[in-house]
Order: structure tokens, then C-alpha cells, then sequence
């Protein structure tokens, strides 16, 4: 699954594992951030259910960032 973010930077990027931590392992996203997009991605080993798709995106706007799904 891939989202669409505004994180510019590795301290963004930073924040954004720490507020997505609790819901799946922040080792189980990477980060192009050379795209327009600012694409991450989910990169774990079990499936991402729909719920823990929700609740994570959840997180991340709280934390002060914008998402989407691609």
C-alpha cells in the first residue's frame, strides 16, 4: 500500500514513525522522498488490513501531515 505525503525532510519523516509507531512497526515503511509524491510505503511483512490503513493515516494527520492513498 502507498500513500501520498508532505514529509520534506528526514525530521518529517522522523515524526511520522513516531506517530504511526504504536499502530504497526515504523521499520515496516520506506520513504521516497526524490518524488513529487512524497511516497511511503508499506513495506511489512503481513498484510496491511484496512482498519490499521485508517488508523495509521489517522495518526499522521494528528501529528500535523497530510496523506493520502495512491
Amino acid at each position: 500500500m502507498k500513500f501520498k505525503t508532505n514529509a520534506m525532510c528526514m525530521g518529517c519523516v522522523a515524526a511520522i514513525k513516531r506517530a504511526i509507531n504504536e499502530i504497526t512497526s515504523a521499520d515496516d515503511w520506506s520513504f521516497d522522498l526524490s518524488s513529487a509524491d512524497k511516497v511511503m510505503s508499506y513495506v511489512g511483512v503481513e498484510p496491511l488490513t484496512e482498519e490499521t490503513a485508517k488508523r495509521v493515516e489517522d495518526a499522521i494527520r494528528n501529528a500535523g501531515f497530510e496523506i493520502s492513498r495512491l
